[in-house]
């Protein structure tokens, strides 16, 4: 009896003691995932605020894009207006543009004029200049175009091309030129710079005008 209740005794004890190691293996398992659990929350947390970071500088972004917009728009404005008052300020000559561009027109010969030139390149001379008035196509504006040249009949002139061109035959010796006005002719224009970057008409031919039947 003495044997078998030492037996019992023995295993209890043995009982016990493999309930206290489960107890505390169960304990270190609890901590293991207390840690992990925290751990956990602190990587999440982590996480939370790079993400909220991340935010506050994309909001700063926008405010720094929001504020170089704005300052952008001010340059641009400051510009216009410096521009306005430069334009107000500065005396400018204002340049000649072509009323008439560079085409074929039917016009109608003025009175022409005579000018003595006291000077030139082989002395005195007599400028001639025959008004051709032009119509507007758009405007029908009556344009003005004067051709200037010495006064010669010579062949190889300029005014001998021109007056070839009006009488439709070539000019003969003492021609009076007054009896040239009124008549209607057919004129080339192309434009001419000057110096001073005005733009002109020039007449470069002219030929006799004919009707259509």
């Amino acid at each position: 009896m003495k044997k078998r209740t030492f037996a019992q005794n023995g295993q209890g004890q043995e009982n016990e003691k493999t309930i206290e190691d489960l107890f505390e293996q169960d304990l270190d398992e609890l901590d293991e995932l207390d840690t992990d659990l925290d751990g956990l929350e602190d990587d999440e947390m982590d996480e939370q605020f790079e993400v909220d970071n991340d935010e506050d500088e994309d909001d700063e972004l926008e405010d720094g894009d929001d504020i170089a917009d704005s300052g952008s728009d001010d340059d641009e404005s400051y510009d216009e207006t410096e521009e306005d008052d430069e334009d107000l300020l500065t005396v400018k000559k204002s340049l000649r543009k072509p009323k008439l561009d560079e085409d074929d027109y039917i016009a109608e010969v003025g009175t022409p004029k005579a000018e003595k030139m006291t000077t030139g390149q082989y002395g005195p001379w007599v400028k001639v200049t025959i008004p051709f008035m032009i119509k507007h196509l758009v405007t029908k504006e009556v344009v003005t175009v004067e051709f200037s040249a010495n006064k010669s009949i010579d062949p190889k002139s300029r005014l001998y091309p021109v007056l070839k061109g009006i009488l439709g035959t070539e000019p003969t010796n003492g021609l009076d030129l007054r009896t040239l006005a009124g008549r209607k002719v057919k004129v080339s224009i192309e434009h001419r710079k000057d110096g001073d970057g005005n733009v002109w008409e020039n007449i470069v031919s002219v030929r006799k005008f004919v009707p259509k039947k």
